[in-house]
């Protein structure tokens, strides 16, 4: 018997559109009033410490915001217990704010001050005349297409998926695993994105309210909260999207790439339309009713691809522990943690609607 909520009840569907709503005003309300709080933040403390204290605490703000939502609310309830994954992944929260945001912008230097050379005496880059709300649009649209292409890249090319392969080792999908990810593929993206946004010309207010929403979309994007967001499904990569993209079928699995948008993702084919008319297709021809295909011996398949390539990725020791016991990566400082088997042998995505 499924555990999943009854979304079919009409007082049902407004509280999941209203959770939606909250989620996502949410984040772009914290992300817009962030240059402000840190302005005022500024007339007490250094500057520097005004911006890390505005972003840290809004995204705190946002977290907390979707565990109570994921507790309230959840998409499915076994994702509310540990999978023996919340140690890995809350190790996870510490290396990946040092290798996207220390890392990134340190690899970044270079050529950051080869294009502020180039700038001086010309006045601000492209975005400098642009309202605040659509300086953050067009950021986060440049560096999610960034995220989208180089995303597809790792999911096609073995080289790649080697490293990304730890985020797919999780073995369910709630708000902490968004940062289950290798050090080298976030110092990579943060890299990239501190060069994107360099080039764009983007002030301390633009990269402040950017970063808050990258801060808090992964959260909200891997959370396991039932919510409809209706239309914002055409033009965000919201969790019904994204629980496609942790199918355990590499068919579907290969699909909506974005961290926030889904306008690439639209663009280039790899949405979300696609993977459900596929679906329904097999269904037809004898899947399992409401459920995305493959969820049975297919996961136990991608599942050991996972496992050898990450081996390649990391350094890797085996647990002391007898049958029953399985693994999961956590790159930094190269240890391994254990989880039960039964957990490895469940699928990301039951039902994606």
């Amino acid at each position: 018997m499924s555990d999943a909520p009854d979304r079919g009840s009409a007082p049902q569907g407004r509280a999941r559109r209203r959770l939606a709503a909250v989620l996502y005003g949410g984040t772009a309300v914290a992300a817009l009033a962030a240059p402000v709080i840190k302005r005022r933040l500024a007339r007490r403390l250094p500057e520097p410490v005004a911006e890390l204290a505005t972003m840290g605490g809004l995204i705190g703000v946002g977290w907390t915001t979707i565990i109570a939502a994921e507790r309230l609310r959840p998409f499915k309830q076994q994702w509310t217990r540990s999978h023996g994954d919340v140690t890995t992944d809350a190790l996870d929260v510490a290396s990946s704010a040092v290798a996207a945001r220390v890392g990134g912008a340190l690899l970044s230097l270079p050529v950051r001050n080869v294009i502020a050379g180039a700038r001086r005496g010309r006045g601000g880059g492209p975005l400098a005349r642009l309202p605040l709300p659509v300086r953050v649009i067009v950021t986060i649209h440049a560096v999610d297409l960034y995220h989208s292409l180089v995303h597809r890249l790792a999911h096609e090319w073995g080289p790649l998926w080697r490293v990304h392969a730890v985020h797919h080792s999780a073995p369910r999908l709630y708000w902490l695993n968004a940062t289950r990810f290798h050090p080298i593929e976030l110092a990579l993206e943060g890299t990239a994105e501190a060069i994107l946004l360099a080039l764009l010309g983007a002030d301390a207010d633009t990269v402040l309210a950017h970063n808050v929403v990258r801060g808090i979309y992964g959260q909200i994007q891997h959370g396991n909260v039932d919510v409809d967001s209706g239309p914002l499904n055409a033009v965000l990569a919201t969790p019904e999207r994204h629980r496609w993209h942790h199918s355990t079928v590499v068919a579907e699995g290969n699909t909506n790439y974005g961290a926030v948008v889904a306008t690439w993702d639209r663009l280039d084919g790899h949405g979300v339309a696609a993977r459900r008319a596929a679906v329904r297709r097999r269904d037809r021809r004898g899947g399992r009713p409401g459920l995305p295909p493959g969820v049975d011996g297919s996961w136990r398949r991608r599942s050991s691809a996972v496992e050898r390539a990450a081996r390649h990725a990391v350094a890797v020791v085996r647990t002391p522990q007898g049958p029953g016991t399985s693994w999961t990566f956590w790159p930094v400082p190269l240890r391994l943690l254990k989880h039960r088997a039964d957990a490895r042998t469940e699928s990301h995505v039951w039902s994606c609607w």
